[in-house]
């Protein structure tokens, strides 16, 4: 004998009334607006739309390189932040003198972008320098982590005179997907594919024209000498994510013949740095594998 099942559903209706100058009601509201999921692109504004498209047109690959303008606000004057930023060194410095192997990953951490050249060593002194920006810099520190424990945070959001170097930039537009998306993609088929793009922030060079605004001050924990200058990538500025997004997804366009899995992957499946997207069988896992390495080693 089948056994019989019964089904007992029950309506609950509730019904809650309040002021809407209430602070419960305006904390849900700000819930529900940060949790809401967008579906799809959304469409760029006026001004996002006039970035893109200035930023776009100024993309070139010059010797091995992707190279971008920095998309400036107008009509906002920087102020000299030599004096800012070396008083900020000195902090950061005694800050690294309590933990000496903090301190030899951070300077590991400067020479390994020099030698990579994602650092330029400017040899004037820093004094005769006109102009330009200099961006603090500190460290954040994470005994947790198996890899990196020490990385460089350079601070874009440090205030001279009332104004920052973020205060003068465009963020630009959101080219990157929805982690939902993302997600969904990834939980669609049985086989799961990860990829991560090391130091893509870093890979992002700045116009000639644009790099006296992104100097930093550094002497190797000796504070009794005049610190060197440096120049440097756009990262931790507040457009580094649209010009990353910019710069990967023009690549893999230009690779869409060649590499069609991996590219369909970076411009639906990656958030951030990394990609995550899953194939239906092992061999089509091999293959996207194989794409991405290639499209993505140059």
């Amino acid at each position: 004998m089948e056994p019989q099942v019964r089904l007992i559903f029950r309506r609950v209706s509730h019904f809650f009334a309040c002021d809407a100058k209430d602070d419960v009601n305006i904390t849900l509201r700000k819930f529900w607006e940060v949790e809401s999921v967008q579906c799809g692109d959304q469409e760029m504004s006026v001004e996002d739309q006039i970035v893109f498209e200035k930023t776009n047109s100024s993309l070139c690959y010059d010797r091995g390189k992707y190279q971008v303008d920095i998309p400036w606000k107008d009509n906002i004057e920087l102020p000299q932040s030599y004096s800012m930023a070396l008083k900020r060194l000195n902090s950061t410095e005694k800050q690294l003198n309590k933990n000496p192997d903090a301190a030899t990953a951070y300077c590991n951490n400067i020479k390994n972008y020099l030698n990579k050249g994602y650092i330029r060593k400017s040899y004037q002194v820093a004094e005769a320098l006109d102009g330009g920006w200099y961006l603090p810099h500190f460290p954040v520190i994470r005994p947790d982590k198996a890899t990196t424990k020490t990385s460089i945070v350079f601070d874009a959001s440090a205030n001279c005179e009332g104004v920052s170097l973020n205060d003068t930039i465009f963020q630009g537009p959101k080219l990157q997907r929805e982690l939902t998306d993302v997600l969904l993609r990834f939980r669609k088929n049985s086989i799961a594919v990860v990829c991560d793009i090391a130091e893509m922030y870093l890979q992002v060079e700045i116009a000639p024209k644009d790099r006296p605004y992104f100097r930093f001050l550094w002497h190797d924990m000796d504070g009794s000498r005049v610190p060197d200058v440096f120049s440097r990538i756009a990262f931790s500025v507040n457009c580094s994510s649209f010009l990353a997004q910019l710069v990967i997804q023009k690549h893999a366009r230009s690779n869409a013949d060649e590499f069609p899995l991996a590219v369909e992957t970076v411009l639906k499946s990656t958030y951030m740095d990394d990609s995550l997207d899953s194939v239906p069988s092992h061999s089509d896992g091999v293959k996207l594998y194989q794409q991405l390495s290639e499209t993505l080693s140059y």
